[in-house]
């Protein structure tokens, strides 16, 4: 959550290269999901997946989650 409060702060385009579970629990602070879903949010998350949360007026939203259009089908592992 404050990982997220710092980049909203920032007010500008901000790119962060993380752990699946870390995103799990980001994608969870959005969403405002409980921890048990942010656990299964983040053994979920495909490496080098994309993931996009727009912040806009003090809010959060997800655009995208869990993205992969850089992999063959083939070439998908996870957390």
């Amino acid at each position: 959550a404050r990982a997220l409060d710092a980049a909203t702060a920032a007010g500008r385009l901000v790119v962060a290269f993380t752990s699946g579970g870390l995103i799990g629990a980001m994608m969870a602070e959005v969403l405002r999901c409980p921890d048990e879903t942010a656990i299964e949010l983040g053994l979920g998350v495909i490496n080098t997946s994309l993931n996009e949360v727009v912040f806009t007026s003090g809010r959060r939203s997800l655009r995208a989650f869990n993205v992969t259009p850089h992999l063959d089908p083939g070439s998908v592992s996870f957390r």
